[in-house]
């Protein structure tokens, strides 16, 4: 998702699955934000490694609906870091 885009209704071009089909890994938020993510990693036989930065976390609901935005809060934001630092120590060990 490129500058002054909506990674909530972003929409996926055949462009992307090449490129997702040569990436050794993908960060995905969860939580629902990118909703689009998961078709696409299919999409595109993405056979590398996944990331969900928000694994384990349990958001605070917004009208009913879990907050995608679970970052803002420091406290869960550590929680990011470290998925993301495990996921990529699996992904690239040295």
């Amino acid at each position: 998702v490129g500058p002054d885009a909506d990674a909530h209704v972003y929409e996926p071009r055949p462009g992307d699955a090449r490129l997702l089909t040569g990436a050794s890994l993908v960060v995905i938020n969860g939580l629902g934000f990118e909703g689009w993510i998961e078709r696409l990693v299919r999409a595109a036989e993405f056979r590398g490694e996944t990331i969900v930065a928000s694994e384990g976390i349990v958001p605070r609901k917004t009208n009913g609906h879990p907050d995608p935005h679970a970052w803002q809060d420091p406290k869960l934001a550590k929680i990011y870091a470290n998925n993301v630092l495990a996921g990529l120590s699996r992904a690239v060990p040295a």
